[in-house]
C-alpha cells in the first residue's frame, strides 16, 4: 500500500502564517495525475507538491517533484520546492536532494534549516508594443509603467516606484485573459534591506495573488541584475503575507535561499 505523508509548510518565512503556504505529499510510489489534482483542489493553497523516490544518483538522493495549483499542474514553483526540500529532508533524513521536475533537475540542500535551491534562469525580453496583451496589461495595472517584458510563462512589468507596486489593484479579469499565465509587477526597493520589490498575479492558474513566488524570481534576478549591476540581491514580495528571497545569479541558474516553518504534518 502506498502510504502518504502530508506536510503543511509556510515557505520563505520563519514565522507561522507568513510567507507562502504549500502542502507537500510524500509517497513511496508515483501517484495518478488526477489524484494529485484532486488533493491540490482539496488543499486549496497556491501550490501543492508531490514527491516520491527515483533511482539513485551519484549522491544517492534523487526524487520526482510535481507541482499543482488548485486547478492545474504547473512547470515550475519555487516556494513549493523550498517546502518539499524541508519536508523530504525531515522525513527521509537527507541534507541534499536532486529533484526531477518538468523544468529539469533542481538541486537543493538543507543546512541547519537554511535551504538553498538551484533554479533555472528565466530571462525576459521586451514585449512588442503592438502586441495585443501590451495595452491589456496597461489597462489592468493602471499605474506608472516603466517597461513591460515577457518570459515563456509570465509578463514582468516594471513600475515607477515601490509605492506603485504596493498600491496596485489589478483587474484580475483582464489578467486572466492574457496569453501568459501571470503578471509580475516590480520596482526598485526604497529601503536598504532589499534591492527590489514585487507582487505576482496568476488568476488563470487559480491564484489571484501569490504570497511569495520563487519562480517569479527566476526572472526578477536577471532583470534587476542587469539594471543594478549586481549578481547577489534580496527581493521583497509585498503581498499581504509578505516574504523575502535572497538570490544569486549565474550564467544559467538562479540560486535562492530561504527558510520554512512547518504548521503540521500527518499521514494517510
Amino acid at each position: 500500500m502506498n502510504k502518504l505523508n502530508f506536510y503543511w509548510i509556510d515557505a520563505f518565512t520563519t514565522a507561522k502564517f507568513g510567507g507562502n503556504p504549500a502542502v507537500v505529499v510524500l509517497s513511496q510510489e508515483p501517484l495518478p495525475k488526477q489524484l494529485m489534482q484532486s488533493y491540490a483542489a482539496e488543499f486549496n493553497v497556491s501550490e501543492s507538491a508531490f514527491v516520491w523516490p527515483l533511482e539513485k544518483d551519484e549522491e544517492g538522493n534523487k526524487y520526482s517533484l510535481k507541482w499543482f495549483t488548485p486547478v492545474t499542474e504547473i512547470e515550475l514553483c519555487g516556494h513549493a520546492t523550498l517546502a518539499s526540500t524541508h519536508a523530504a529532508c525531515d522525513f527521509f533524513g537527507l541534507s541534499k536532494i536532486t529533484f526531477s521536475t518538468a523544468s529539469g533537475e533542481i538541486k537543493v540542500s538543507n543546512k541547519q534549516g537554511v535551504i538553498q535551491m538551484v533554479m533555472p534562469r528565466l530571462d525576459v525580453d521586451p514585449l512588442d508594443k503592438t502586441a495585443k496583451d501590451y495595452e491589456l496589461i496597461i489597462s489592468a495595472i493602471d499605474q506608472n509603467i516603466v517597461a513591460i517584458h515577457k518570459s515563456k510563462t509570465k509578463y514582468l512589468v516594471e513600475l515607477e516606484t515601490e509605492k506603485c507596486v504596493v498600491n496596485t489593484v489589478p483587474n484580475l479579469t483582464v489578467i486572466k485573459s492574457l496569453e501568459r499565465n501571470g503578471v509580475i509587477i516590480t520596482a526598485k526597493s526604497e529601503t536598504t534591506n532589499h534591492d527590489f520589490v514585487s507582487r505576482f498575479f496568476a488568476p488563470k492558474m487559480g491564484v489571484n495573488e501569490d504570497p511569495v513566488t520563487g519562480s517569479a524570481h527566476c526572472s526578477l534576478a536577471p532583470y534587476w541584475s542587469q539594471k543594478l549591476n549586481k549578481t547577489e540581491m534580496v527581493g521583497a514580495q509585498l503581498s499581504q503575507r509578505g516574504g523575502e528571497i535572497a538570490v544569486k545569479l549565474t550564467d544559467n541558474t538562479v540560486e535562492m535561499k530561504g527558510r520554512c516553518t512547518m504548521l503540521f504534518s500527518g499521514k494517510n
